[in-house]
């Protein structure tokens, strides 16, 4: 069946962190960072079945770290942890990326 997804977000949210020299060429910043989602509207009308309306509100928090390695490789490590205002949903991750550019 037919299937029309409608959602609107607002994520105010806020990062702080400090650069550190660690040599001539390499650099560190740790970071933190906090997001309130706001989901004012998230509808889903599928034919034949009705409406599912689940507008929702939730917190993440942020922690990193970014390294840089001369002028043209970076390495940024990420973690983050969701769901803290949701008693129905929990949220992990670690993310990695490395960017060298040529």
């Amino acid at each position: 069946p037919d299937q029309t997804v409608e959602t609107g977000m607002l994520t105010p949210s806020l990062q702080i962190g400090n650069t550190f020299t660690l040599s001539d060429a390499a650099t560190m910043e740790p970071w933190l960072g906090a997001a309130l989602d706001y989901t004012f509207t998230n509808t889903t009308k599928t034919e034949g079945a009705g409406t599912l309306k689940d507008p929702y509100t939730d917190l993440r928090l942020q922690a990193g770290f970014n390294f840089g390695f001369g002028s043209n490789a970076q390495l940024a490590i990420t973690g983050e942890v969701g769901g803290l205002m949701s008693s129905d949903l929990d949220t992990y991750s670690v993310e990695a990326n490395f960017a060298y550019q040529f």
